[in-house]
């Protein structure tokens, strides 16, 4: 996954310009880049997450059927 470049100076730079002291401005700087340093979900990761969760599932129902028949069919064979 990627990572987005931020420029803290540039950032707080701004938030003084528009009227925030300097500890205001590095504060909220520092926030919001310990906010958006988190590795973020993309959508084709979610959607390789999805593929794979969905096959485990399937694979999962086909093994129950041919647990259940062998089964049944136990069943039958020790009625007879």
């Amino acid at each position: 996954m990627s990572s987005i470049a931020f420029d803290t100076l540039k950032f707080t730079q701004k938030l003084r310009d528009s009227g925030f002291d300097q500890n205001q401005a590095e504060a909220v700087a520092t926030a919001f880049k310990d906010a958006t340093s988190e590795e973020l979900v993309t959508r084709d990761y979610l959607e390789a997450r999805l593929e794979k969760q969905t096959a485990d599932i399937y694979r999962a129902i086909l093994l129950q059927t041919f647990a259940i028949g062998g089964l049944v069919f136990a069943a039958i064979k020790l009625a007879n």
